[in-house]
């Protein structure tokens, strides 16, 4: 096959070494470096530059002619060689590549189909139906086999059907299931929609915090008093809400219970209203002062001190409006201490 040969090697003679310290001996004379420019030396220059232009072009036009004659033989014998040798075999050999991945083609093709219904049958039985081929990421090559692709797929779908199971045990799991679903990454999904449910029951407690400040600030105004015993906010015994009401009703209920509450304070304060009592003479009021002093006085009894055990008992008590308040009062002014349950 070896049809290709070189009978004679190209010769070329020439004496370039001695010729190179001649042109170095003859720049060195010329001295170009210490030469001046001026307006009166420019002419001289030009005409030494096209002298050393026209001594280069005499040994470029002899290596153009060597270097022509030596590369026409093989520019000649490079081009019958394309046309007769190459383009043949490369044409050939492309052929057998479209052959080879027709059938490569087909074979890939076959193995996807199966591996895509493997995949398919799997997600069926186990009753998901959001999963797409291409999170797998999977590309099919003639290097691997069968089974192993079917273990991926096995090993992948399994993990999905365990991080489901988890995150059915979990609060709030169909809005982790919509993120999960996104990511397929359970951990990552239960992560996000806590952080957001928790967010969200901040902010709702800071709504919420406000609300009842308002809520608050609006029953001083009336004015209410809070009693801890009844855990009531008090005009009168007549007029309260509870501290129950006043923390869970709706916005819309709270103002209308308000709007009653300032209404009736209202027709109890016109009620309540008395004309001026007229002025008593000096002597009538000291001698009334004097006499309500001398029944109010009561016969004191020795007083004997004695220290007794501190000790804690607790109850639930139950019973009206007004007989709680009556307790509270009980034991404010008796100094009790005492504590909501």
């Amino acid at each position: 096959m070896n049809q290709i040969q070189l009978i004679t090697a190209p010769v070329i003679k020439h004496d370039l070494y001695a010729v190179g310290e001649s042109v170095t001996e003859r720049i060195k004379a010329l001295n170009i470096e210490g030469q001046v420019a001026t307006e009166d030396t420019v002419s001289s220059l030009k005409k030494l530059r096209t002298e050393l232009n026209k001594e280069l072009a005499e040994f470029e036009a002899q290596r153009k002619a060597i270097k022509e004659a030596v590369t026409t033989p093989y520019n000649e014998l490079e081009a019958v060689y394309k046309s007769e040798v190459s383009d043949k075999y490369k044409n050939a050999t492309e052929m057998l590549k479209d052959k080879i991945a027709e059938v490569e083609d087909r074979i890939k093709a076959n193995t996807l189909a199966e591996i895509q219904s493997y995949f398919n049958e799997l997600c069926v039985a186990e009753g998901i139906d959001f999963l797409q081929w291409n999170h797998l990421g999977i590309e099919v090559k003639l290097s691997d086999s069968m089974k192993s692709y079917k273990d991926r797929i096995t090993a992948f779908v399994s993990k999905v059907v365990d991080e489901l199971s988890l995150i059915d045990t979990q609060n709030h799991k169909a809005e982790i299931l919509v993120e999960y679903k996104k990511t397929l990454n359970a951990a990552k999904a239960i992560k996000y929609v806590q952080d957001r449910k928790e967010a969200e029951r901040l902010e709702a407690e800071r709504l919420k915090f406000a609300e009842i400040n308002r809520r608050t600030a609006v029953l001083r105004i009336i004015p209410m008093i809070y009693r801890d015993i009844t855990r009531t906010y008090e005009y009168d015994n007549d007029i309260y809400i509870t501290e129950d009401f006043l923390n869970n009703s709706t916005k819309d209920v709270f103002q209308r219970k308000i709007a009653e509450v300032q209404e009736l304070v209202k027709l109890k304060k016109a009620a309540e209203a008395k004309p001026e009592e007229p002025i008593k003479p000096l002597g009538q009021i000291i001698k009334d002062a004097e006499a309500k002093k001398a029944a109010e006085a009561p016969l004191q009894a020795p007083v004997i001190e004695t220290k007794e055990e501190i000790v804690s008992a607790s109850f639930e008590v139950t019973g009206t409006m007004t007989q709680l308040r009556a307790l509270g009062e009980f034991l404010k002014s008796n100094n009790y201490n005492y504590k909501n349950i």
